[in-house]
């Protein structure tokens, strides 16, 4: 019995040990998330962006519940977000569409933009009908979703764009993205 008593921290200590190795991958996900909510430059916003990244594959649910996170700050689902379409594209596509009707007109704006660097199509009328909102970061999202397309359509929608939007800061966004096309030809 005495030798039982004696051998108990060593088990206790065993069993955090081994509930630490088990679950590394989530607490390092998680300080990296912290990290990077935190950081004050942009060398510290790179380098724990990549390591976020880099966690990809073996943080997939981590990466979806900080992309789902509407109050996390954008440079944190911004990472979430790269991070994920890297690990699992199709999934990414599928959080992204979630967000295009949500209420927070931030994290509409983040998942058209992010459906446009993935050059995703599935959501095309969803987003285009956005195109109508109130909201100028919004339609300014649905210029650079437009931009990561090269079709005719794209460009025709861009044009119009930037003759006729309410907004300025769209107008000038939508010219900037015709006039990387026509730099792009260029060369």
């Amino acid at each position: 019995m005495r030798l039982l008593r004696a051998r108990r921290p060593l088990v206790v200590a065993g069993i955090v040990a081994l509930s630490c190795w088990l679950m590394k991958d989530d607490l390092l996900y998680r300080h990296g998330i912290w990290r990077l909510a935190h950081a004050a430059d942009e060398g510290e916003v790179a380098e724990y962006s990549e390591q976020i990244e880099e966690m990809g594959d073996r943080a997939v649910s981590g990466l979806v519940a900080t992309y789902d996170e509407t109050a996390q700050p954008n440079r944190v689902r911004r990472a979430a977000a790269r991070a994920l379409m890297k690990s699992d594209a199709t999934l990414a596509e599928a959080v992204f569409g979630r967000h295009l009707d949500d209420p927070n007109t931030e994290a509409s704006a983040m998942a058209i933009r992010d459906l446009g660097v993935m050059k995703s199509g599935k959501y095309r009328g969803k987003i285009l009908e956005k195109l109508g909102s109130g909201n100028e970061v919004v339609r300014w999202s649905v210029v650079d979703y437009l931009g990561h397309f090269a079709d005719a359509d794209s460009v025709a929608l861009l044009e119009r764009i930037m003759a006729g939007d309410e907004s300025s800061m769209v107008r000038e966004a939508a010219a900037r993205r015709l006039g990387g096309r026509a730099d792009q030809a260029e060369k």
